[in-house]
């Protein structure tokens, strides 16, 4: 075997092996009703491949209840590899975070920001009931929850 057909094999080799270790993290829509820091939301969290089989992108956005204004809206890339995650998020606030974290047992947990932006962290909880969504930051005293959302299973997925 000629060695660029040996590294070509090798390559898509590792790329199936890469795939069926990605196949965990769900390609999936949700919405539920939420609390956007007091005003009558709606949140949709749509989870879909990125560009490569080791992305994931998740495009976030909450609106208002009753106009469908955004109110937020976000979106995080996600590199899994193994258990070890690594992507940045973007979000209609102008902020570009850096995260790392993990893909463990059907959660998702980042942390995200640096020490010259916000800090925080959080967590998605995927089950055959759907997914459950937390986010926090650091404050002067510890981690404060600011944000958490269950949504239903999507059957339509």
């Amino acid at each position: 075997m000629q060695p660029f057909t040996r590294v070509t094999a090798l390559m898509g080799m590792s790329s199936c092996l890469t795939l069926s270790a990605q196949a965990d993290l769900p390609i999936q829509s949700f919405e539920a009703s939420c609390d956007a820091w007091g005003i009558p939301a709606v949140c949709t969290s749509v989870w879909s491949e990125g560009l490569s089989p080791h992305l994931h992108v998740q495009d976030y956005r909450i609106a208002h209840a009753d106009t469908g204004d955004t109110i937020f809206a976000g979106r995080g890339v996600y590199r899994v590899d193994g258990e070890d995650v690594t992507g940045y998020w973007e979000d209609s606030q102008g902020n570009i975070h850096r995260l790392t974290g993990s893909w463990l047992d059907g959660a998702l947990e980042v942390t995200w920001g640096e020490t010259d932006t916000p800090v925080g962290k959080s967590r998605y909880e995927f089950s055959d009931d759907g997914m459950s969504a937390e986010d926090w930051s650091v404050t002067a005293n510890d981690w404060q929850s600011f944000m958490t959302v269950s949504y239903p299973a999507n059957d339509a997925n």
